[in-house]
């Protein structure tokens, strides 16, 4: 919120990993953003079944590019918390 001091700025806080439980936050402008992708990119963040998400970075981008899928990739930045 810092950096996009704007209103618009919403963040959706998920838990990955039955055994690390790592927060996720999936983080969009809900102005910019098609309401029914967030909405399925939520759903299939939350059907993720994995025991734990790896220190790797850029592995997790990896991990979570592949889950996205068919959707622009371009349009998600990926960070854990």
């Amino acid at each position: 919120r810092r950096k996009i001091g704007s209103p618009h700025l919403k963040m959706a806080s998920l838990t990955l990993g039955n055994e690390s439980k790592t927060t996720v936050v999936l983080t969009y402008l809900d102005h910019v953003a098609d309401p029914a992708l967030v909405k399925k990119v939520q759903q299939r963040l939350e059907s993720i079944e994995i025991k734990a998400l790896v220190q790797n970075a850029s592995k997790n981008e990896q991990f979570l590019g592949e889950l996205i899928g068919k959707f622009n990739k371009s349009n998600f930045l990926f960070d854990r918390y």
